[in-house]
């Protein structure tokens, strides 16, 4: 049966796609048009995404939702073509918020074509999108990418013979290197102009089925605005339940009733309707591989990359070597917030005299500050992303997402989120920013509210400093009890997700593995360049006002913390202080580690020596203190400081399971784009932090 894009009228020639004059492209003079990028993910639609628009894109959130918007422009002479790059998926079925986001696009706001981004070494797979795109009636351009790979594979590919048989334009490309771009260029600037798809003859995929004819008559004569009569025929008879939904509400009571009486039941009719697309592939298929004279072989770093267990300890390394080469690509791009903090000094003497005293010490010790922080994150936000797109352009992320998903599954997440966990222990930044390699939106949600649970390196030295000096020779005890109830702490949250966030979506992990290539810097650059951009444009400046806000807390109104605003807000804090056995000090304290966990031990510095006459840190950090703990000493400073073993084992506790750090939360806004979302991890953690210090505050006034 001959397919009719949008309900055009039968062409004379079944052939007459093929047999049309080629016409010559004549933009018009700002002219504008809208195209979509669609395809299976690892496909390398975002590569060619990054190569059409290269710099010139945004990236946003789509409106209402929490997935991220990538759309960009790029000019063909006098035209302006704006690109969409909607998000990969496998199908156009309303399983999951990315499918639904990527088809609502295509029937909603109706571009004037439709790019397909097809696989050239994994045909079979990726050209289901063809079939799924094809009832839609839009215009469809095929971009047969990564030619390279599938020649290194042996496959010998006739885009033209396809192209005859189908009538699709179709491109053959290779985007990491730039090939073929300027003749898709050229095939994009032609829709519209040259002949439509409307005029197109190719078989439907399930346009065979046996109840098409009449589903299709039914919902053709009672057809809901921007909808294609022959996609709605094969969804309904795939069993999807929200189009089933919708035209049970558009179409009479009747009509609805006689097309239910014939539907194949929800599992029949998505097997026969999948079934049906594959064959439709294989037709087209046989014509587009001419030959396959290699037969792939993995090699052996390959195969010890998937063993279960040499998989796991070769990506432990890697995951290890890329932290340091995050840290290698971050220091560059940490020279503006380093040379801010060296600067802030001699830009604070250099205005004295000249403005008041406070605005010195703002610009000083609160703006200069908020940017030294703001600009090293930035740069290591830039490092990790560089790292990270390495490792995706390569193929080797599938590799380890594979080896550690069934890890990862018992704790609610696939394999990808064990690089985000791992980059939490350097920073919880990291962690969070290193989220974006997950595909789908639950799932990076989820990474997102159990990566900051992973204790950072700045947390693990202010716990030491304070077990250290605060328990001695019981610090063990102490470091095994955080280690359980941190894996208890882990469970729990991983449950909640389960049953609330998670509900109904399933964390095993779909992925093919896709052949080893080398990387493309360009679109490795562009990658960071968006995260960085993103970073500045939601968290930088919340860094900023934040620290000059803290500042501002601690100089006014006397200049000392002793009798700042934030000391008296900490003494009005006191009341609730006592329920899990802190005094205002640890209040301070407490406010301040969910700034920063680093500054924390300096606060609790200036703080304890203004209260008690003792050098404390000077005094941790000492190579003798451990002959100063044996001495009997200790004592005689717990009990200076007024405060119990009971309350400093409750505030580490607390602060060990405190809030992420501001920092973190900007990472987790700039990730979400959701106020609901950063407000009730902030809510979650607090809350837990103070069930861990009052509970850790009862079991101390029972053993010491």
């Amino acid at each position: 049966m001959s397919m009719n894009y949008k309900e055009a009228p039968p062409v004379n020639s079944p052939n007459s796609c093929c047999e049309s004059p080629k016409q010559e492209f004549t933009p018009s003079v700002h002219r504008s048009k809208t195209i979509a990028l669609v395809g299976q993910p690892n496909t390398g639609k975002s590569t060619l995404f990054n190569m059409l628009t290269g710099g010139n894109q945004h990236v946003g959130n789509w409106p209402g939702k929490t997935v991220e918007k990538k759309e960009g422009k790029v000019s063909v002479g006098d035209e302006t073509i704006h690109v969409y790059d909607l998000p990969g998926t496998y199908s156009l079925t309303a399983n999951s918020l990315e499918e639904t986001i990527t088809r609502d696009f295509l029937i909603k706001e109706q571009p004037d074509a439709v790019v397909v981004v097809v696989d050239a070494g994994q045909l079979e797979r990726s050209m289901y999108m063809i079939a799924e795109v094809a009832p839609l009636g839009i215009q469809m351009i095929v971009a047969l990418n990564k030619m390279d790979l599938a020649a290194n594979q042996g496959y010998k590919i006739d885009s033209d013979a396809f192209e005859r048989m189908t009538g699709l334009v179709t491109i053959p490309i290779t985007a990491s290197r730039n090939k073929g771009i300027p003749e898709l260029l050229k095939a994009i600037a032609k829709t519209g102009i040259a002949e439509s798809p409307e005029s197109l003859s190719m078989a439907l995929p399930g346009a065979d089925l046996p109840q098409y004819d009449s589903v299709l008559k039914s919902v053709r004569n009672n057809l809901p605005p921007g909808y294609s009569a022959p996609w709605l025929t094969i969804k309904l008879l795939e069993g999807d339940t929200e189009v089933a939904s919708m035209m049970a509400e558009h179409l009479p009571r009747d009509s609805w009733a006689e097309i239910k009486s014939i539907l194949p039941p929800v599992d029949e009719g998505q097997m026969t309707v999948a079934k049906t697309r594959y064959d439709w592939i294989r037709k087209y298929l046989s014509g587009l591989v001419v030959s396959k004279s290699f037969r792939f072989k993995r090699n052996r770093f390959d195969v010890a990359a998937t063993h279960p267990v040499w998989g796991k300890l070769i990506g432990l390394g890697v995951l290890f070597f890329g932290i340091v080469a995050a840290y290698l690509v971050s220091i560059p791009l940490m020279i503006p917030g380093l040379a801010a903090f060296f600067l802030a000094n001699p830009l604070q003497q250099a205005l004295t005299g000249i403005i008041p005293t406070s605005i010195c010490n703002l610009i000083g010790d609160g703006l200069m500050g908020g940017l030294s922080i703001s600009l090293i994150i930035l740069g290591f936000i830039g490092g990790v992303s560089t790292v990270l797109g390495f490792l995706e352009n390569s193929g080797y992320l599938a590799r380890l997402a594979y080896c550690f998903d069934p890890f990862m599954g018992r704790i609610g997440l696939h394999g990808k989120s064990i690089m985000p966990l791992i980059m939490g222990f350097v920073c919880n930044i990291l962690g969070v920013a290193a989220s974006r390699v997950i595909d789908t939106w639950k799932q990076r949600l989820a990474t997102l509210a159990i990566a900051p649970i992973i204790p950072c390196k700045g947390l693990f030295i202010l716990v030491s400093v304070i077990i250290a000096v605060f328990f001695g020779a019981q610090a063990p005890i102490i470091f095994f009890s955080l280690a359980l109830v941190t894996i208890v702490y882990l469970s729990v949250t991983s449950l909640i997700l389960q049953k609330h966030i998670l509900k109904g979506d399933s964390s095993g992990l779909i992925m093919e593995l896709p052949p080893y290539h080398m990387p493309n810097w360009r679109n490795i650059r562009i990658f960071a360049t968006l995260r960085m951009k993103i970073f500045y444009r939601r968290g930088f400046w919340f860094i900023v006002a934040t620290c000059v806000i803290v500042w501002f807390g601690i100089y006014f109104p006397g200049g000392s913390i002793d009798n700042s605003y934030l000391a008296r807000f900490g003494k009005k804090l006191e009341f609730f202080g006592q329920v899990v056995g802190w005094d205002w000090r640890f209040c301070i304290i407490f406010i301040i580690a969910v700034f920063s966990k680093e500054a924390t031990l300096g606060a609790m510095a200036v703080i304890f020596s203004a209260t008690v006459n003792t050098d404390l840190f000077g005094m941790a950090m000492d190579q003798d203190f451990q002959a100063y703990l044996r001495s009997g000493d200790f004592g005689s400073f717990l009990a200076n400081t007024g405060l119990s073993k009971a309350s400093a084992l409750s505030f580490v506790f607390a602060v060990f399971f405190s809030l992420p750090c501001v920092a973190t939360l900007a990472a987790i806004f700039a990730e979400t784009r959701s106020l609901i979302i950063t407000t009730g991890a902030f809510l979650y953690y607090f809350s837990v932090s103070i069930i861990m210090g009052g509970l850790a505050y009862l079991v101390g006034l029972m053993v010491f």
